[in-house]
């Protein structure tokens, strides 16, 4: 083991299973390697390299900006970033001034050689996959090709894995990376790839969730995507590779703690629908996202509100729960699509939903789009002048999602007592991702500039 300790960070209080890929090969090439969630400057004080995981860019302001100030007022680590919100490194130098590079994209192999070059002082320009800074300006070096999965090795675990909780699982691992379809909100293809869709050994993602298991790791869940895309071949789906998968997996934790949960409306054989409903503890979540034929096409989804609906009766029929997850506020959207959602929700007593405002992420269309929005057109930003919007402060995308999340509170197969705590959550909810997506925005308009 190398003497140069190294630090990565994962924030939001959550082993993010990027920041335990990287960490599990920085470890695995014989560093010493200290993963953290907590956001002090204790936790690297003593560290020659920290490299921080970040998905969101919230992740770039805020504690992070701070501890990173702090890190190089006291002895001037070797920062870097990388995850998610590398596709746009210059974003992240305007943000975050004082790290010294970005790994862009997958970073197995780039982390590995990134910090052999700074261990022995090479010239970093030569490291495919990363960007840096010389003489003041942004350089970005040669594109790196995407990353060989069966070289993946085993993540660094943390001892309190089994404590964390993300939507009831302590991890969500991977079996895949890729995918075939081209939402414009969404950033897989872009950071991932489209169309070469790259599959986990069913051996590999075996022993990597034994290694979960005895670290002390209950519920399980797989954070891959639509899982019909696992062993893939020339755009057919494996069915039969599918099933193996999830079979595998139950084999070594039981179906009751295991969650495979996503799946696309138009990409669901009999077969995986059933190998679910066998071993998971059976619910899916169909990313629904509108009840609008309309903005379905705005978002480019590729699939219909008769799509949806044949998949929600097929998916019961099996015995499955059908979750659906939901998006309004998004350009476009004018109240009678929203109205559309809304009476969809309600007609369909779903297991669960979730309602998201649309977050321009850096890379995807929909940022290309809401940077060239003005604010008095993006419902984020609107004034509502309903009488629910006035009574609260909405914006118009908070009212819609407020209403949406009520709807889908009193519509459920179970259905919740709306007491005047629900209400006031549901009031904080909405305003709160309103307010978090006008952060971003802003964000992403400042630089731009």
């Amino acid at each position: 083991m190398t003497t140069l300790p190294i630090t990565i960070f994962s924030p939001d209080n959550i082993y993010s299973y990027g920041a335990m890929i990287v960490a599990g090969v920085l470890e695995n090439a014989g560093y010493n390697v200290n993963l953290t969630r907590k956001f002090s400057l204790g936790e690297a004080k003593n560290s020659d390299i920290v490299g921080f995981s970040l998905s969101s860019t919230l992740h770039l302001v805020g504690k992070t900006a701070e501890l990173i100030n702090n890190l190089k007022a006291h002895n001037n680590p070797f920062i870097v970033v990388g995850g998610p919100v590398s596709i746009d490194p210059e974003l992240i130098f305007s943000c975050l001034p004082a790290i010294d590079a970005v790994v862009i994209g997958e970073g197995e192999e780039t982390i590995r050689e990134l910090v052999e070059a700074v261990r022995l002082r090479k010239n970093l320009d030569l490291i495919a996959g990363i960007a840096f800074k010389q003489d003041g300006k942004i350089v970005n070096t040669e594109k790196r090709p995407p990353y060989k999965l069966g070289n993946s090795p085993i993540p660094k675990i943390p001892a309190d894995i089994g404590e964390q909780s993300i939507r009831g699982a302590n991890v969500y691992f991977e079996t895949h990376r890729g995918c075939l379809a081209n939402c414009a909100f969404c950033l897989i293809p872009k950071f991932f790839g489209q169309r070469n869709i790259r599959s986990k050994t069913i051996p590999q993602i075996k022993r990597e969730i034994r290694a979960f298991i005895l670290k002390g790791a209950i519920r399980v869940a797989i954070g891959s995507g639509n899982i019909a895309l696992y062993g893939i071949k020339d755009h057919k789906i494996n069915e039969e590779k599918v099933e193996q998968m999830l079979e595998t997996v139950s084999s070594v934790v039981s179906p009751v703690n295991f969650a495979a949960p996503d799946l696309r409306v138009d990409m669901i054989p009999d077969r995986i629908l059933r190998a679910v409903k066998k071993h998971t503890y059976g619910l899916i979540i169909f990313g629904m996202e509108s009840g609008s034929d309309h903005v379905l096409k705005l978002m480019r989804k590729g699939i219909t509100v008769q799509k949806i609906n044949e998949a929600i009766e097929r998916s019961e029929k099996i015995g499955l729960a059908v979750a659906g997850a939901f998006i309004t506020g998004y350009p476009g959207e004018e109240e009678e699509h929203f109205q559309e959602t809304k009476e969809f929700i309600e007609s369909k007593a779903l297991s669960d939903y979730t309602v998201s405002l649309p977050e321009p992420i850096p890379g995807t269309d929909l940022a290309k789009t809401v940077l060239e929005l003005p604010e008095k057109k993006n419902p984020v930003f609107m004034q509502d002048e309903t009488k629910i919007g006035q009574k609260y402060g909405f914006t118009v995308a908070e009212r819609r999602c407020f209403e949406l999340l009520l709807s889908a509170s009193t519509s459920r197969k179970v259905p919740l007592y709306l007491t005047d705590l629900l209400m006031k959550d549901l009031v904080n909810v909405s305003k709160q991702q309103g307010e978090e997506i006008r952060q971003i925005t802003q964000i992403l308009k400042q630089h731009s500039k």
